[in-house]
């Protein structure tokens, strides 16, 4: 039986806060996303601090979500991890926001790069938390069991 890990929850969701910086860097995906959501970077200039709140909400509540399946399901094989996320990503983070994206007439290069950059944060919880599980500690018989 394992539990959940919770520092592999906290240094999952910090890599995914790192992975998002970096995915949407001016040497990445900044500036194809830029253009498909038709912004400027002046634009981008009076942000408030709550996106990024939300995301470290939501990579932290998807990470306790994601370890307990890992444990309830009992994967320990980092494929089967990767599965499973992407499993879980396919529905809503890819699909339903294709979906909103095509509506809202965002090109394939702006859905391709927030779709995929979703995906592979899923994928790497799958390699970490698959691989970095606790295993409870075993419980000792109590005096009703021993007799």
């Amino acid at each position: 039986m394992y539990r959940i890990n919770h520092g592999a929850v906290v240094v999952v969701t910090i890599l995914h806060q790192i992975v998002r910086y970096l995915w949407y860097s001016p040497s990445v995906f900044f500036d194809p996303w830029l253009s498909a959501f038709r912004l400027n970077t002046l634009a981008l200039t009076d942000i408030s601090l709550l996106p990024f709140l939300l995301a470290i909400l939501a990579s932290l509540a998807f990470c306790y979500l994601f370890a307990w399946l890992i444990n309830r399901l009992d994967i320990s094989r980092v494929t089967a991890g990767v599965g499973l996320a992407t499993l879980l990503w396919l529905p809503h983070a890819g699909l339903w926001t294709i979906s909103q994206y095509l509506i809202a007439k965002i090109p394939w290069s702006g859905i391709l790069v927030d779709v995929l950059g979703t995906l592979v944060n899923a994928a790497l919880a799958g390699v970490i938390l698959t691989t970095w599980r606790k295993r409870l500690a075993p419980q000792k018989p109590s005096q009703d069991e021993t007799k």
